[in-house]
């Protein structure tokens, strides 16, 4: 039995699946691993690509299109290791990501999700030669750093850690991209609702319930994945709001999702969201961090010019 099984939801991400798969297979102890990738109903040419894989450790599941969250539970339910990874289909891992991954599971199991850089899709091949010229996880990094635009969401945990320079993090720091836990604390937790449609928010309400397990939340910013941005299709903002509100009545109105609620609407500070779900004070007197979502969304999307 594998001691680790990776799960890859993929939704029409064709051409950036293909980097994810190829560096996966230049990983340490690949081999020893399961990756399950899961097509939910895409039309861009992924089931060819996918049925035509000889990789020994790829398992190929089908789907209708569902959404990410029956996606990634249709994964889980097929995964037997120890440990699970959930991984989106535009990240690429850094060498040596899982073998320090899984040494940290083994010495103290709980749930760990590593840095990420977002790079523009147009910066691809410059991204994928950094990464396979350097043989080591820090022969690339100064560079890619410079190729990267931070995004707040994703990079939250960069914040949590300076103001508190130690491992644990908040659960508002943890996102699906590239998070991995124990399969006992993921049956723990449940199943991704899949009441969520549409982008956003799903793995947020996850990263909650993982909390509410007493799992620790940890930050390993010593090995990092580079995400493969693509501006998507017009984002339905009434509908991410009606994800937002069905979270937090689905928490009971809990204090720390209605902290989170105010800062991704961009009524409250980073530093009010670190107050409240690391339940410490923080005395760093810098300029307050907001978020701002309109801004976020348009840059996220197509515009007229196709950028």
């Amino acid at each position: 039995m594998a001691e680790l099984t990776i799960i890859i939801p993929t939704y029409n991400h064709a051409d950036r699946l293909r980097h994810t798969l190829e560096h996966l297979a230049l990983q340490e102890g690949i081999d020893e691993t399961e990756v399950i990738v899961v097509n939910d109903g895409s039309i861009d040419g992924t089931a060819k690509y996918v049925d035509h894989l000889t990789y020994k450790w790829l398992t190929v599941v089908h789907q209708e299109n569902k959404g990410r969250s029956q996606a990634r539970n249709n994964g889980l339910k097929r995964a037997k290791s120890n440990y699970v990874l959930f991984l989106d289909s535009d990240i690429l891992l850094c060498p040596g990501y899982l073998k320090e991954l899984l040494a940290a599971q083994n010495k103290n199991p709980g749930i760990y999700f590593g840095d990420l850089f977002n790079i523009h899709f147009d910066k691809t091949e410059r991204c994928v030669s950094l990464l396979r010229k350097q043989k080591t996880k820090d022969g690339a990094k100064e560079q890619l750093k410079k190729l990267e635009k931070v995004d707040l969401l994703v990079n939250m945990a960069r914040y949590f850690k300076m103001w508190h320079p130690e491992q644990k993090v908040g659960w508002p720091c943890l996102t699906a991209a590239n998070f991995s836990a124990p399969l006992s604390i993921l049956k723990k937790a449940g199943p991704f609702d899949e009441n969520f449609t549409g982008w956003g928010v799903e793995d947020h309400e996850y990263a909650f319930r993982l909390n509410e397990t007493g799992a620790e939340i940890y930050y390993l910013d010593t090995i990092y994945g580079c995400h493969l941005d693509k501006a998507k299709e017009k984002i339905n903002i009434p509908l991410l709001v009606e994800n937002l509100l069905y979270f937090h009545k689905k928490s009971k109105y809990n204090s720390e999702v209605r902290a989170y609620l105010e800062f991704v609407s961009g009524h409250d500070s980073l530093q009010a969201l670190f107050r409240r779900s690391m339940n410490m004070p923080l005395t760093d007197c810098s300029e307050e961090i907001y978020f701002r979502p309109y801004k976020h969304i348009r840059a996220k999307q197509v515009t007229a010019n196709g950028r």
